[in-house]
């Protein structure tokens, strides 16, 4: 057994024993349904070393035409005009000869033409891919690198193709590729390759998907587990803040009810002293039953 394999097995057990571990109720599993079930895949995923990869970029700079050189086949649709793929779009294809098993790619549509309504679903999409291929055709614009920037804070695996660059000079590409570099943020170690589909010669053609198989019989375990782990991550913080939530209702519901009888005992207590012994013991009560409330120890 290889030591990506061991690593692929030990983290697939960790994660498989932190789920079953994790109790919860009929209602957290209800509202908690589709970040559950995203979760389970990644996990078979993780076993079967099926790792996902999206291309991401605004309209215009070719996705879906890389994307096609990746499968290498044109399945993805391509037009003269800009944002010719209007909804997300996958196939999943073997690797042979290659640790990672198989590919599940994702065509995605220009994040600068997707609706309101589609922007929660653009979230999921990117959130749930173990490798982003962000393409441009040229120095990033104000959106690019925004979108870029939110990625990188989102802690997701990326590579930038610069694409269409036999419209520059190979002085006019470095220049983009180190503008680019810049405006990253220090010490953000992301890949920056450059291609284009006019090039005749046969091995620049294969160039994205050399690049891609190569990167993934290296660190394509790491990808998948990474990602496995935020997704992991995610849910753990979701069923805190749930529980929280509810937590925060029943106490602010407990905190009424002791207000209110310690509100009626000062009413029918004329003596001072016995107010106070009366409020501390309630104080007291409230304070032991919040405790309990939140797991915390007297």
């Amino acid at each position: 057994m290889n030591s990506h394999q061991l690593k692929i097995d030990e983290s697939y057990l960790l994660f498989q024993n932190w789920w079953k571990s994790t109790e919860l109720t009929n209602y957290e599993k209800c509202i908690l349904n589709n970040k559950i079930i995203t979760f389970n895949q990644q996990l078979i995923r993780l076993k079967e070393k099926i790792i996902r990869i999206g291309v991401c970029g605004k309209t215009g700079v070719g996705k879906s035409s890389i994307s096609n050189k990746i499968l290498q086949e044109k399945y993805f649709h391509t037009g003269i005009l800009n944002g010719s793929t209007k909804n997300t779009q996958s196939k999943e294809f073997a690797l042979k000869n290659n640790f990672i098993k198989s590919v599940e790619l994702f065509d995605l549509p220009g994040f600068d033409i997707c609706q309101t309504n589609d922007k929660k679903f653009e979230i999921e999409n990117l959130t749930n891919l173990d490798l982003i291929l962000f393409v441009t055709s040229g120095d990033l614009n104000r959106q690019e690198l925004d979108k870029l920037l939110w990625l990188i804070k989102l802690g997701k695996n990326i590579t930038i193709i610069i694409n269409k660059i036999d419209i520059w000079s190979r002085e006019e590409t470095s220049i983009i590729k180190n503008n680019i570099r810049e405006k990253l943020p220090i010490n953000c170690k992301i890949p920056i390759i450059t291609y284009s589909i006019k090039d005749n010669n046969l091995c620049d053609k294969n160039k994205i998907f050399n690049y891609l198989n190569i990167t993934l019989n290296r660190i394509g375990y790491s990808l998948i587990i990474y990602n496995t782990y935020q997704l992991a991550n995610n849910l753990a913080y979701n069923i805190k803040e749930k529980r929280l939530i509810k937590r925060k209702k029943k106490a602010q519901s407990l905190i009424g009810k002791f207000a209110t009888i310690k509100a009626s005992s000062v009413a029918l207590n004329p003596m001072i002293f016995i107010d106070i012994a009366g409020s501390a013991t309630l104080d007291t009560l409230l304070i032991n039953e919040l405790s309990k409330l939140y797991g915390l120890k007297m």
